[in-house]
């Protein structure tokens, strides 16, 4: 059985975004933001309901369209400042790192499994599962920067530091706008 790109994202990353890179292959963008659409979407059903909840599940993909919007935001960024001018495209950049995805989609999922099959919080084990898929995806977006996108050590670094500045930024002023972030800070009101 062949595994899809993200499975061998997971274990190869950077070998696996030099051969997408080299065949010319690209992930698709669809099939990238569904899979996390659908996996956040679960984790919202599950949590939510305590089992796997069609109308939840149906709600919360569309609610959470924003992270995809976010993330298209910090690729655009990294791809105007740090690639070479006509080295890659913008829907080819967002779909290879889309495509490594794969430590978040199996955090969820097994916050999930957790919450369905031990009845326990997410909060018992998922800031674990937080960090190790912020460890791991960490090292898969430093390959996606360095091999697919074929930036330089100090480039990738650099573009790194900018993605996750551009995308805190980008949730911060997300959840001012929402009205949810100014009235919990001191004095916020």
């Amino acid at each position: 059985m062949e595994l899809s790109e993200t499975a061998h994202l997971l274990v190869s990353p950077f070998s696996t975004y030099e051969r997408l890179r080299a065949e010319g292959s690209v992930a698709s963008v669809t099939a990238g933001a569904g899979r996390l659409l659908v996996v956040v979407g679960t984790l919202v059903a599950v949590t939510s309901t305590g089992r796997l909840a069609p109308f939840e599940l149906l709600t919360a993909i569309p609610s959470f369209a924003y992270v995809l919007a976010i993330q298209a935001v910090g690729v655009a960024v990294v791809v105007r400042l740090f690639a070479a001018p006509g080295g890659v495209r913008f829907r080819d950049a967002y779909a290879l790192y889309l495509a490594g995805h794969g430590p978040w989609l199996l955090a969820l999922l097994a916050m999930c499994a957790g919450c369905m099959l031990l009845d326990a919080s997410p909060l018992a084990f998922g800031p674990w599962l937080a960090l190790g898929a912020a460890l791991w995806g960490g090292l898969l977006t430093y390959a996606w920067l360095r091999a697919g996108l074929r930036l330089t050590r100090g480039r990738a670094f650099a573009a790194m530091g900018a993605f996750y500045v551009v995308l805190t930024a980008c949730v911060l002023g997300y959840f001012v706008v929402a009205g949810q972030l100014l009235p919990i800070l001191p004095g916020g009101g």
